[in-house]
């Protein structure tokens, strides 16, 4: 039992410091590199562990490298329940990456939800 639990937590910790591997990258100046690494290792599964904070890692680099139709796509796609500090993360993206391709309707309804989600944690 008690190896299945050190397995387990060997994982988690894998995953933790993958993640902090693909932000590293992209605060380095590497975003394309950093979302290759997201493409292979964000879990599949929305509900999966991890998933909201590769996500809003995601959304950050679209944004970045101005892929604005992609980011608009996915944040239609959004699932409900989502934490909310990566779900604030990804609102806001989606804002930008609305204003950036000229989407002013858009752009304020992500902004608003994004300030519902602020007047929520008040």
């Amino acid at each position: 039992m008690r190896i299945l639990l050190a397995l387990i937590c060997l994982a988690c910790a894998g995953a933790v410091l993958a993640l902090e591997t693909a932000r590293g990258l992209a605060a380095s100046g590497a975003p394309q590199l950093a979302l290759a690494r997201a493409d292979q290792l964000q879990p599949p599964a929305a509900g999966a562990p991890g998933w909201p904070e590769w996500e809003a890692l995601r959304f950050r680099l679209l944004v970045e490298l101005r892929r604005n139709d992609e980011v608009l796509r996915r944040a239609a796609m959004l699932p409900p329940g989502m934490p909310q500090p990566a779900l604030r993360q990804c609102l806001l993206a989606a804002a930008r990456a609305a204003v950036a391709a000229g989407q002013g309707a858009a752009a304020r309804s992500y902004a608003a939800r994004l300030l519902g989600q602020l007047d929520a944690a008040a």
